[in-house]
């Protein structure tokens, strides 16, 4: 959807609350993307993994399936790692019994086990 300039300017001045709601939405989008940033830079892989599949749950909650649909691909790209690595530790957690995967998604079954691990190392970021 697009709206041009000139409708959206007096829009936003006749409605300020829409403008307020705007500057909320993205303020929480530049903070998430910071914080994804300093994970990339801070955390190693489980540990961005493992954050990253919470966020996404906790965030897919509105869903009736417990199923993130998501590709090893995307979550990859999210976390900033190849998808042969992302699956690799996917793999790991599934024998585990932390995770399931599933054709274009993933089920999270222990999200404590993936909570400890996506905390352990934000003291030492």
């Amino acid at each position: 959807m697009v709206i041009d300039r000139r409708d959206f300017l007096p829009m936003i001045a006749d409605q300020p609350g829409l403008a307020l709601k705007l500057i909320e939405l993205l303020c929480a989008r530049l903070r998430h993307t910071s914080e994804q940033m300093e994970d990339i830079m801070f955390l190693d892989l489980p540990s961005r993994l493992a954050k990253t599949l919470l966020w996404l749950t906790a965030n897919a909650k509105s869903s009736p399936s417990p199923k993130l649909s998501i590709t090893q691909r995307e979550v990859g790209q999210i976390i900033g790692m190849t998808r042969e690595s992302t699956n690799k530790q996917l793999r790991a957690w599934e024998e585990r019994k932390w995770v399931k995967l599933e054709r274009g998604g993933i089920i999270v079954l222990s999200p404590d086990s993936l909570a400890a691990i996506a905390s352990e190392h934000v003291g030492d970021a």
